[in-house]
């Protein structure tokens, strides 16, 4: 798998400033016909932003979730390219990673990034999120797991041709990794730095956390419907 096979996938929701030096920094080494980003709503100066770095955009007229822009975005990739990497459109994931992804792609179906720092950095509601997460993620996939939620990732498309995503919101990361798993895909971990800044805003809310835990409720249960 090379640099070629990929396309990056950004769902932004009103990403700050750290938007701009991001797609200037993805430029230097992927091509602008690679880079795909789903402005879900924003009303801050994103589209402005995007129409002037020349990528490919994708638009929602109103904020519909990361869920729902992923799934936008995967929809219209997953029959061009044979992976996919999700960015956060917040400068918190460092491009100069993504040959790492790369690479581990040539051994796995679904690379994730595993946050190093993120016991000293993470805000407080994402590390409660996050804990309980992977802790019910490994539950459901039966796999051990080092970090179940960063959204830095590659995603070979033939998952997304296979399974059937149906969440709209942060838990569609959930889903993804425990149908993945139950399909028998292969599943990897690349170390990653996450920069969290006063400009990188979290916009994951206590109603996210009951939405997630409901969801892997309903998964204990009910069962995986892959």
């Amino acid at each position: 798998m090379n640099i070629s096979d990929i396309a990056i996938l950004m769902p932004a929701y009103n990403p700050g400033r750290n938007l701009k030096p991001l797609l200037e920094e993805l430029l230097k080494s992927i091509k602008r016909e690679h880079i795909w980003v789903v402005n879900d709503g924003c009303t801050d100066d994103t589209q402005q932003i995007l129409e002037n770095s020349h990528v490919n955009i994708l638009v929602h007229k109103e904020n519909k979730g990361k869920g729902a822009s992923l799934k936008f975005g995967f929809e219209n990739l997953k029959n061009e390219f044979k992976a996919i990497i999700t960015m956060d459109a917040d400068g918190q994931h460092d491009p100069s990673e993504i040959p790492l992804f790369i690479k581990a792609g040539n051994e796995f179906d679904l690379v994730i990034g595993d946050r190093q720092n993120r016991s000293a950095d993470m805000p407080f509601i994402r590390k409660g999120s996050n804990w309980l997460n992977t802790k019910v993620v490994e539950k459901l996939s039966g796999m051990k797991l080092k970090d179940s939620q960063c959204g830095y990732r590659l995603i070979k498309t033939d998952i997304l041709k296979t399974i059937q995503l149906k969440k709209e919101h942060y838990e569609l990361e959930g889903e993804l990794l425990i149908k993945a798993c139950k399909k028998g895909f292969k599943i990897g971990f690349v170390p990653v730095r996450t920069i969290y800044n006063d400009h990188a805003v979290s916009h994951i809310k206590p109603v996210d956390i009951l939405r997630f835990s409901k969801f892997y409720l309903n998964m204990i249960f009910r069962g995986v419907d892959v």
